[in-house]
């Protein structure tokens, strides 16, 4: 039986110390099994009810990766539905460790980990125009100024952007769209008319 080094990326961590034994006992139960061709996730842990711990897991993430991230119900919002992330299973920072080994186990075994897009986020170019000066920083005086138009009316564009990405505050939005920027789903260069 072979030894497995688990790497487990975040700052908490007696959370990680304690998910790393979970972790190698499920590993060592896949190594017993002949023929075994599993590909080993990356593990990322956030603990904390801000959305700053997701920047090192954004300026890394890669589309053809196998994912388990551990997270609050924020996280999963801000994290949900991305394209691209198709391989993520998200498993809640309360969740139990007997229960972590067999949802692992579970979604590993019958491929239940990957998310289910049913659709992507298509914006229109007006909203892809209002996001891209939103993640620049600008505020929403200034979006409309920009566009000729009320201030009312660029809110109203923000918060159908809001439903269409399923976040609720202004923070998740700005993380959710940069992960999509970062996965060439969002064109920040294409900047729409107003209609």
């Amino acid at each position: 039986m072979r030894y497995t080094t688990i790497n487990v990326k975040g700052y908490d961590h007696f959370f990680i110390f304690g998910l790393q034994g979970v972790i190698q006992r499920l590993y060592l139960s896949f190594d017993m099994v002949k023929n075994h061709t599993f590909a080993y996730p990356e593990i990322w842990v956030f603990t904390k009810d801000s959305l700053v711990e997701l920047w090192p897991f954004i300026q890394q993430i890669k589309s053809d990766r196998f994912y388990i991230i551990f997270g609050t119900e924020k996280h999963q919002r801000v994290l949900s539905e991305v394209p691209g992330l198709e391989t993520l299973l998200f498993i809640n920072v309360n969740t139990p460790n007997y229960a972590v080994e067999s949802i692992i186990l579970e979604a590993i075994c019958s491929n239940k980990y990957k998310a289910k897009n049913k659709k992507r986020m298509h914006l229109t170019p007006k909203e892809q125009g209002v996001l891209s000066f939103f993640l620049q920083g600008m505020d929403l005086d200034t979006i409309a100024t920009l566009y000729g138009c009320s201030n009312k009316a660029i809110s109203s564009c923000k918060c159908r952007i809001m439903r269409k990405y399923h976040v609720v505050n202004n923070q998740e939005l700005f993380i959710k769209g940069k992960i999509l920027e970062k996965m060439n789903d969002v064109h920040t260069n294409n900047v729409g008319t107003i209609f």
